[in-house]
């Protein structure tokens, strides 16, 4: 399956993987999926140190997005929009 993606990168498009450790989100839920501000980028951050125990479901999630465009399952719960408003003057 792998080698029949390889003409994705023959197109020139381009993939940056940043990691780190520990990320925490607000409400200790992770953020997956696609960017509310960037086209193309798509998030799987803030996962609280649960990271290899989601991998596996997340990197199935995440290769849905980039192979068929969409998740094996909806991401809704985990977008980054639930933010919208967060440390905003009241």
């Amino acid at each position: 399956m792998a080698a029949a993606q390889f003409h994705r990168l023959e197109t020139g498009a381009r993939a940056a993987v940043r990691n780190s450790i520990g990320g925490y989100t607000p409400d200790g839920i992770p953020v997956i999926g696609p960017g509310a501000t960037t086209t193309g980028l798509i998030h799987a951050i803030g996962f609280s140190e649960h990271d290899f125990q989601l991998g596996p479901a997340v990197g199935e999630l995440l290769a849905g997005m980039v192979v068929d465009g969409r998740p094996s399952n909806s991401v809704d719960a985990f977008a980054i929009q639930r933010f919208n408003g967060v440390g905003e003057a009241a």
